[in-house]
C-alpha cells in the first residue's frame, strides 16, 4: 500500500507538468503557418484531410481575431490619412495665403499710386526727372 502510495506520489508531478506544458500558449504564427500546421497535423481518409472540429473552431477564432485586428488597424490608418489630408489642406491654404501677400508687398515695394494710376517706380522716376528737365 505504502509502495503504491509512493508511486502515485512520484507520477503525479509528472503528469501535472506535462499537462501544463501541453497548454503553455503557442508561439505567434502567421495564418498561413497555422494552415499548414493544422493540414499536416490532420489525418488522412482516402485523398481526403480528417480535420478534428475542436482544432478547425480553435483556427477559426483565431482568424477572425486576425480580421477583426486587421480591421482595427485599417480603420485607424483611415482615420489618420482623413487627419493628415485636413492638416494638408490647411497648410495649403495658409501656403497660399502667404504667398498673395508676399506678391502683394512685392509689388506695393515696386510701384507707386500717383492720381489712382499705379506706376513702377523707375518709370516714375524717369517721367518726374523729365518734367523737371
Amino acid at each position: 500500500m505504502k509502495r503504491l502510495l509512493l508511486l502515485f506520489c512520484l507520477c503525479s508531478p509528472l503528469g501535472l507538468s506535462s499537462q501544463s506544458s501541453s497548454q503553455t500558449p503557442e508561439i505567434k504564427q502567421s495564418l498561413q503557418e497555422r494552415y499548414l500546421g493544422m493540414k499536416a497535423n490532420s489525418q488522412t481518409f482516402k485523398e481526403y484531410k480528417v480535420i478534428n472540429e475542436l482544432v478547425l473552431d480553435k483556427e477559426w477564432r483565431i482568424i477572425l481575431d486576425s480580421v477583426t485586428g486587421i480591421r482595427k488597424q485599417l480603420r485607424e490608418a483611415m482615420a489618420n490619412i482623413v487627419r493628415l489630408e485636413g492638416e494638408l489642406k490647411s497648410v495649403q491654404i495658409a501656403l497660399q495665403q502667404k504667398e498673395a501677400s508676399t506678391a502683394k508687398i512685392e509689388y506695393d515695394a515696386s510701384h507707386i499710386g500717383f492720381f489712382g494710376i499705379d506706376f513702377n517706380k523707375a518709370v516714375f522716376v524717369g517721367v518726374v526727372i523729365i518734367i523737371f528737365a
